[in-house]
């Protein structure tokens, strides 16, 4: 590929979300086959660290008054601050195309895209996910959300779009034969005689909708069944403990780094996720590729990664209906394994990185061979021209990973 592409994430390094993994995994994938660079704001590998970077976890938000600021704020000053390293090597290390995540900084770059070196294309990622509307203003958009993809059908939007869904290691997910359950759940204080169902989700209720879960955990025997709650800790995060302390939920609070969260995944015996929504929520996949049931609200987005395997789906708003199928799942074992094991080949033939990186390429080839046909027939500045290009242009047509 005759092109060079930049992947920028703010978070990499200090936060740990589904942003910040699926952007450096995309970096390993493809970074044998495309000339790229990897952005991060924190750490030492992979990629370059932008020095700039004032975290939205930084101890100067301990101090007054910047300690009354937000946390948007703070996820916004963390973009702005993480820009001005990256603008400068954007100098340094021209690139044709940069792809980001990070709503702040995409809306940034695309404002300014005119003043850097080879005027890139800015590809927003749109993970969150945020609504067509805000992502209509973008030249080129990677929707991970099949439902708001399929929702801009007939839209200029779609021309413009790519659906390609998060990638995975296959390997990193497999649980190896010297794997000690008990030795994992006993570090935890977790007791390995009972069923054990793992949340990996961030410690709040609005929308990860961990106090609905602790609802419906406890109406289960709190002798029989464990619940490990994995993820970022949150400004929610005191109340839910003291809601598990009040309800008398046998639930275990946990923060891991990435490398540690197979572990959890084949030390549980089935897996839960209760928010209503999610773009593409990792722990659906991860829970298929590491071998185990998951159980989650019958979204579009869920149906699109989890199939047909219609055992997966519970109502999350409607009372009880998670208790009893965590019930009814614990009491069937054979039933448990044999949706694993489904969950398991979709997650091989539809999320490997084996399959899904090829998406990743191909979209880029595509954006470099537009790009390359404006500037032999036109003087259009790059961004505005490949817009026209997506919306009129019958020849090179956006690939879809459907």
């Amino acid at each position: 590929m005759n092109g060079r592409v930049a992947l920028a994430c703010s978070g990499i390094g200090h936060v740990n979300r589904g942003y910040e993994a699926s952007v450096t995994e995309l970096f390993n994938a493809v970074s044998n086959r495309i000339d790229v660079q990897l952005y991060r704001g924190q750490g030492k590998s992979p990629g370059q660290t932008c020095l700039t970077t004032i975290g939205r976890h930084s101890p100067l938000y301990s101090i007054w008054p910047l300690s009354l600021i937000g946390a948007y704020s703070r996820y916004r000053n963390e973009n702005y601050s993480f820009a001005l390293h990256l603008i400068l090597s954007l100098f340094v290390r021209p690139v044709d195309i940069v792809f980001t995540p990070d709503h702040c900084l995409a809306v940034l770059l695309k404002r300014i895209h005119w003043l850097l070196p080879r005027r890139p294309v800015i590809v927003f990622s749109n993970g969150a996910p945020f609504e067509n509307s805000f992502c209509d203003s973008f030249a080129v958009v990677h929707q991970k959300s099949y439902e708001h993809y399929v929702r801009s059908e007939g839209t200029e939007l779609h021309k413009k779009s790519w659906l390609i869904p998060n990638g995975f290691d296959a390997n990193r997910l497999r649980k190896p034969d010297s794997f000690s359950r008990d030795k994992v759940l006993k570090q935890l204080g977790v007791d390995p005689n009972v069923t054990v169902v793992l949340a990996l989700s961030a410690h709040n209720n609005t929308h990860k909708r961990v106090d609905w879960l602790l609802s419906e955990f406890v109406k289960l025997d709190q002798k029989e069944f464990a619940l490990i709650i994995a993820g970022q800790p949150t400004g929610e995060a005191a109340e839910l403990k003291r809601m598990r302390d009040e309800l008398g939920c046998n639930a275990t609070f946990v923060t891991v780094a990435e490398k540690a969260v197979p572990e959890l995944i084949w030390a549980s015996d089935m897996m839960a996720l209760c928010s209503l929504s999610e773009g593409f929520p990792r722990a659906v996949a991860e829970a298929m590729g590491g071998g185990k049931h998951i159980f989650v609200h019958p979204h579009k987005n869920s149906r699109w990664i989890v199939g047909e395997n219609e055992f997966c789906f519970v109502d999350m708003e409607k009372e009880s209906a998670l208790a009893n199928a965590l019930q009814h799942a614990a009491s069937n074992p054979e039933l448990l394994a044999a949706s694993a094991a489904r969950n398991y080949r979709r997650f091989v033939n539809q999320f490997t990185w084996e399959n899904v990186a090829v998406a990743y390429v191909n979209m880029f080839v595509e954006l470099l061979a537009v790009r390359q046909q404006l500037d032999r027939n036109s003087r259009q500045l790059p961004d505005h021209g490949i817009r026209e290009h997506l919306r009129h242009n019958s020849g090179i047509q956006p690939g879809r990973s459907d």
